[in-house]
């Protein structure tokens, strides 16, 4: 039992009010009518009693239920809750339903009301639209000094609910906010690629789909503007048609299906954006190769190229040696063909290196184009470790 002490007529609003002038013109059966008001004390009057009824509470269970819902809400300090303030949360509960607010959002903005005007700060930021105690509030327009503007809901001076954010260079992300970050459901364009789909603390986290401006296309997962967990990538152009499975930071890691155009399909692990650990692969042609893969290569490759032997090259240009492989790699690239035969150690360079070099001892660590960049794993004898160039044809072949 509920024990309101003030009379509702004399707080009323006068939304509220119009309610009444209404209800008293309706008819609701007198015993339930009775039967309600007696639940307060004084019991309500017949126009009292109406409203609550208009607001869909009718029973002592939902007159319970919508005390608790305040309570959660925290919609009132008051700790003397009367007819007056119940009748005003189911009024504020369902006008604030229609416009995207809680009972306590929607009581604030009518007690409080905003006004429209202009702001302007000294950075050079411009506003204009709703006005709430010196902030946006509302919807309105912010225009920035770099060229960015946001037309759309603001929330105690942040951006905040659904809006659209220009940035220059034909960047835009139209879509659901949270205190000044994109959260929610978004889209972005740019002129390279589109994204649709989850944001969570202003990045891609949860289910999206981007399209890159060639055709390219991932639709799956996300985690900090990474593709994450499941997904599948497809091509437009090239050999390959699609990758479905496990991503990890932008790379195929996990388990997944890979299908070339021309037939072939891998089925199994990848670490690294390459093919790790038991997978099958089946060739268009119908043949079939089981095999534990290690970084892109079979075991049975992998023997095979460790009792290979290489001829390295290298053109001598001073230490630090893999940075300066690197350099002699793109100038091999543009030649198209090795420029010196001689090899860079440790300690400098030498020409008393003659002896191809066994697979086994070498290990790779860059690649560009025909050619990649390797290093011996253990000082050679008299000389050191040597860093070297080697052509991909024959490292990738057996």
């Amino acid at each position: 039992m509920y024990i309101w002490k003030q009379s509702f007529l004399k707080k009323l609003g006068n939304s509220l009010c119009l309610i009444l002038l209404i209800l008293n013109n309706s008819t609701v059966a007198d015993e339930k009518m009775k039967e309600f008001s007696s639940l307060f004390s004084p019991p309500l009057s017949a126009v009292q009693t109406k409203a609550f009824f208009l607001l869909g509470v009718d029973d002592s269970a939902k007159l319970e239920a919508t005390f608790n819902r305040m309570s959660e809400q925290n919609y009132t300090d008051s700790n003397d809750i009367n007819e007056d303030i119940l009748l005003e949360f189911l009024f504020d509960e369902s006008e604030g339903k229609k416009i995207g607010l809680s009972a306590k959002e929607h009581r604030e903005q009518r007690l409080n009301p905003t006004e429209v005007g202009t702001l302007t700060y000294p950075l050079g930021h411009k506003y204009v639209g709703d006005i709430k105690s010196g902030n946006p509030h509302g919807t309105g327009t912010m225009t920035f000094p770099n060229g960015k503007e946001y037309v759309g809901d603001w929330k105690n001076g942040n951006v905040h609910g659904k809006g659209t954010m220009k940035y220059p260079y034909g960047k835009e992300y139209v879509g659901d906010w949270k205190d000044n970050k994109r959260d929610g459901k978004g889209t972005m364009t740019t002129l390279d690629d589109k994204y649709e789909g989850d944001w969570k603390d202003d990045a891609k986290n949860g289910i999206g789909t981007q399209t890159w401006r060639i055709g390219d296309k991932y639709v799956g997962e996300w985690k900090d503007d990474k593709r994450y967990g499941r997904g599948t990538f497809t091509w437009a152009f090239g050999t390959s048609i699609s990758y479905k499975g496990d991503w990890k930071d932008d790379k195929k890691d996990g388990t997944g299906t890979y299908t070339w155009k021309n037939g072939d399909k891998y089925v199994g692990g990848w670490k690294d954006n390459k093919k790790h650990g038991e997978g099958i692969l089946t060739f268009a042609n119908g043949k079939v190769h089981e095999d534990t893969w290690i970084n892109d290569y079979t075991q049975e490759f992998i023997d095979g190229r460790n009792n290979k032997r290489f001829k390295p090259y290298v053109a001598c240009m001073g230490a630090p040696a893999e940075r300066q492989i690197n350099i002699m790699m793109n100038l091999f690239q543009n030649r198209n063909r090795p420029a010196a035969v001689t090899y860079m150690l440790d300690n400098g360079c030498t020409n008393s290196w003659s002896r191809p070099i066994r697979g086994r001892d070498l290990e790779e660590f860059s690649r560009n184009g025909k050619f990649i960049g390797v290093k011996t794993k253990v000082h050679m004898t008299g000389v050191g470790k040597i860093y070297a160039i080697i052509l991909a044809d024959e490292w990738d072949s057996n």
